[in-house]
């Protein structure tokens, strides 16, 4: 309880809200407010000023105003498990269509004048109009899913999933755009490639580009500008598969594409930058190393035919998007008998090109042998194992300090 001093006369305010004036305290209770639960529908009464209604039964139910009840008088809504009306043959912030309040949400209801109220939570809904809904018991939304919505029709509020109406989705290779795009996401799911034609949309028009499949080309009649594109370049770019970006029209034909959101794809990866027309992308860069392994022991083989020795030299990598391949050997070799050691590179199981002769002596003596071997072609995505196998023409072959590295090539 508060007071406050004017010209010698005192206003005491009580803890239900109500004045005095005149130095008199009002007759009130400075006990805790009462809270009442309520197992059905409800009509208040003037009993119920300054109490706080609880709503708990599991199907939807109505606290019900009436206009018996006096200027001044006000209490706090809620419902602990489903939706509540809250409505009568009154006026509710202008309105006589009444409020449907989530669970959870506290309401205080004022009456202005017998008949007409105001509600401090909740102003006059407008259609269409949305707030975020939020994942925990917060001031004015539900615990639901995070990134669900409550949406507004009228005078009546739901939870529900974001609107499907601004999310186009297309799997095929051409997407035209209309006027009524403006505002939305468009979603390629094309696993390769699609276009999507901007055409000549008014100043201000803007939609989303979501490349969930492969590559999409936004294409302009005029240009694009923050690409880096000049001349024809300057008129489309390409976006890589789960990357999204903003364009707005300038008018005529023209657009200025808002950043390009490149989100982290995997460890180890960089961000690459081929130049226009080509978006930055994460991916593996040239030289970077997919694996290496070393065996120092000495091991021996006399077979005339590709083989592993006792320690295989191989590496085992893994590729999210195909790669050129450049597999480097260096060992330390020694030759029983006159005739050719041979190295032998395989993938997954499959030799890959002619067998390399290192060398062609005998005596026991040693060298040191290193190859490069670039591997045919692009290497498809998944698991893969580069395998060096060694054989001999005659006698024993012995290698020993040996190293394989594979690496991105391009």
């Amino acid at each position: 309880m508060g007071s406050a001093f004017a010209d010698g006369i005192a206003t005491v305010v009580g803890s239900n809200g109500v004045a005095s004036s005149g130095g008199t305290a009002p007759n009130v209770s400075l006990t805790s407010r009462v809270v009442a639960a309520q197992a059905a529908s409800y009509t208040l009464l003037a009993g119920d000023v300054g109490s706080l209604q609880v709503m708990t039964a599991a199907t939807i139910q109505t606290f019900t105003l009436t206009s018996s009840l006096s200027a001044g008088w006000w209490c706090d809504l809620m419902s602990s498990q489903s939706q509540v009306n809250i409505g009568g043959a009154v006026t509710i912030n202008g309105s006589a269509a009444g409020l449907a309040v989530i669970p959870y949400r506290v309401i205080r209801v004022f009456c202005v004048s017998p008949g007409n109220f105001i509600t401090s939570e909740v102003g006059p809904a407008t259609t269409g109009s949305v707030v975020i809904q939020g994942s925990a018991q917060q001031s004015g939304v539900a615990p639901a899913t995070p990134g669900n919505i409550l949406a507004v029709s009228g005078s009546t509020a739901w939870v529900s999933q974001p609107p499907s109406s601004r999310i186009t989705n297309f799997s095929g290779s051409n997407y035209n755009c209309t006027a009524a795009d403006s505002g939305s996401v468009i979603n390629c799911a094309n696993v390769s490639q699609a276009t999507i034609m901007l055409g000549s949309q008014a100043a201000g028009w803007w939609i989303d580009i979501a490349a969930s499949g492969g590559i999409v080309q936004p294409n302009a009649p005029t240009s694009i500008l923050g690409t880096g594109g000049t001349g024809a370049t300057a008129m489309y770019f390409n976006i890589n598969g789960g990357q999204t970006c903003r364009l707005v029209s300038l008018g005529g034909g023209s657009y200025v594409m808002f950043g390009i959101q490149t989100v982290p794809v995997r460890a180890g990866y960089f961000l690459r930058d081929t130049g226009p027309p080509n978006a930055p992308y994460f991916a593996l860069v040239p030289g970077q190393i997919l694996g290496v392994t070393y065996v120092p022991t000495s091991e021996n083989a006399t077979s005339t035919t590709p083989v592993d020795l006792a320690t295989p030299d191989s590496v085992t990598f893994t590729l999210y998007e195909s790669h050129q391949i450049l597999v480097e050997y260096c060992s330390e070799v020694y030759h029983s008998a006159t005739g050719a050691l041979n190295l032998t590179v395989f993938l997954d199981g499959t030799q890959q090109g002619p067998t390399v002769v290192v060398s062609s002596w005998g005596g026991g003596a040693g060298m040191i042998h290193a190859l490069k071997y670039p591997l045919s072609g692009s290497i498809a995505a998944g698991s893969h194992t580069v395998n060096i196998k060694h054989h001999v023409s005659a006698g024993t072959g012995t290698w020993l300090y040996r190293s394989t590295k594979v690496s991105v090539l391009s």
